[in-house]
């Protein structure tokens, strides 16, 4: 379909916000989302809450609703926030009913009372991200705390007319498909991409400052400390830690905390100067900065969590070991360093040929409004 054709319909995107934030999060995907459905020519209607206004200069109408108000009472309920994402839900009903969308896509668990509904005003797409709270969060408090969201999370994916999935085969396929019970024939497969731009040639070697990246939110989910740890058994070795303010937690040798980057041009010259990208996390979706240290040339250090393990390949582009396991990745690291010359060539090479290719924005581009297209003429011939 072409952006004539697509002109013709309209699509409304349901988000609970976006921004031109650098460091990763749903927003930041929101946005980009967004940007390139309004280039690709729909007629597009997106809606935020309130508490994340929009910022100016927007391409597409944004309507922003209000959050349900809480109460004290509301405030000790485990379930509040889940009654808030179906609260909000009916508000978004109202509007899909208003403006008639060919199409509702939803990021994130925000259209339960349409999904409800015996007749839908438009077929339904839902990307339910990382599916983090079905992997374990990094702490028995916080599994207690997002259980009662994944009964809303897998109702979502179980009716919608499609489910996105970060990956063709991993753990969030295998959640989608074994655990909710979502059938194959309904789950997409689209990958994450991030903006990409100048990619640069394959490296030939590590540097003589043996330095390791962390890219990422200081959450007990990204599993610093045991970064931390395994950092700890190197000598001759530096870390820089992109998105964690400065602390006394931080304050080891030859660890530094940056704290929060949003300019793009400051992140890139933290990818270029990097050696290794670590991400020792007890949870993942697909994340962008493993993309984004590719286009660097940056091997990369991951769990085997989320979506990791469909780009970070083992001998080829990185090294991946199991989480929570500070030997495991503490050995990983003497290993990244340990690399020949022409050993980790390659690994950057490789790197640099996955954000090229299969994992290309591009690529990612092009499955999205295949599944889009297709949703729309599907309901339009049916």
């Amino acid at each position: 379909m072409d952006a004539e054709a697509r002109g013709k319909h309209h699509i409304l995107y349901v988000t609970d916000g976006f921004a031109p934030f650098v460091v990763g999060g749903m927003q930041s995907y929101s946005r980009r989302q967004l940007e390139l459905l309004s280039a690709a020519g729909y007629r597009l209607t997106s809606i935020s809450t309130r508490d994340s206004e929009p910022p100016s200069g927007l391409s597409w109408e944004n309507i922003s609703l209000p959050w349900p108000r809480r109460t004290l009472a509301d405030r000790l309920n485990p379930w509040r926030y889940v009654q808030d994402l179906r609260r909000f839900s009916r508000s978004v009903a109202e509007v899909a009913d208003r403006l008639k969308p060919d199409l509702i896509y939803s990021e994130g668990p925000l259209v339960d009372a349409l999904l409800r509904r015996p007749a839908r005003p438009a077929p339904i797409i839902f990307h339910p991200h990382a599916l983090d709270i079905f992997q374990g969060q990094g702490s028995r408090i916080a599994d207690i705390k997002a259980w009662p969201l994944r009964g809303l999370i897998a109702d979502h994916a179980r009716r919608a007319d499609a489910t996105i999935s970060l990956s063709k085969a991993g753990r969030i396929m295998q959640i989608l498909q074994d655990r909710i019970g979502v059938p194959r024939a309904r789950i997409a497969a689209i990958h994450n991409a991030a903006d990409l731009q100048d990619l640069r040639s394959a490296r030939t070697a590590p540097s003589g400052s043996r330095r390791f990246l962390f890219v990422g939110r200081d959450d007990p989910r990204k599993a610093l400390p045991i970064l931390l740890q395994a950092f700890g058994t190197l000598k001759d070795a530096t870390l820089d830690l992109v998105g964690i303010e400065p602390s006394a937690t931080y304050r080891l040798a030859g660890v530094t905390a940056h704290g929060v980057v949003r300019d793009a041009d400051r992140l890139r010259e933290f990818y270029e100067a990097a050696d290794f990208l670590v991400l020792p996390s007890h949870v993942e979706g697909m994340p962008t900065v493993i993309l984004e240290a590719f286009a660097a040339g940056l091997p990369a250090i991951v769990t085997d969590v989320g979506a990791n393990a469909d780009l970070v390949r083992p001998d080829e582009t990185g090294f991946i070991v199991p989480p929570r396991d500070v030997e495991a990745f503490a050995q990983a690291m003497h290993d990244a360093l340990a690399l020949p010359a022409q050993a980790y060539a390659r690994f950057s090479a490789n790197a640099l040929e996955s954000v090229r290719g299969p994992f290309s924005a591009t690529a990612a581009r092009d499955r999205l409004l295949d599944l889009l297209d297709e949703s729309i003429k599907l309901a339009k011939d049916g």
